[in-house]
């Protein structure tokens, strides 16, 4: 990411771009084995419930964009990379907060059973 907003910071834009897209093939290398492209990594993604359906098609769309860029020759305008920059930076916060998540579900004190004996209570305002 830091090479990323270099490149930013030098307005090179069809880099970051294709860096962006690089960061979301490292995404899928990390967490699957034997990722098939794009496509077929990212249909993999949501087979894992890394991703939802839904930020599949967001996803897609950044992918898309770094495509053009690689391929096309697309220079992209601040805007494009600043969408692109918020779906990957989102994309690596949600894998960070299901790490944060399952490490509070570890260590925080549970709830009582009923079966304990104590009656629920209704957290204090």
């Amino acid at each position: 990411m830091k090479e990323i907003y270099t490149a930013l910071d030098a307005d090179s834009r069809r880099l970051a771009m294709m860096g962006l897209r690089a960061v979301i093939d490292l995404f899928m290398a990390r967490k699957l084995e034997g990722s098939s492209g794009f496509a077929g990594g990212l249909r993999q993604l949501v087979a894992q419930n890394y991703l939802t359906t839904r930020s599949l098609e967001i996803v897609e769309a950044a992918v898309e964009a770094g495509h053009a860029s690689a391929h096309r020759a697309h220079n992209p305008t601040a805007i494009q990379v600043n969408a692109v920059m918020d779906i990957v930076e989102n994309l690596i916060q949600h894998d960070l907060l299901a790490e944060s998540a399952a490490s509070l579900r570890r260590t925080i004190p549970r709830r009582p059973s009923k079966e304990d004996g104590e009656a629920e209570k209704e957290p204090s305002e």
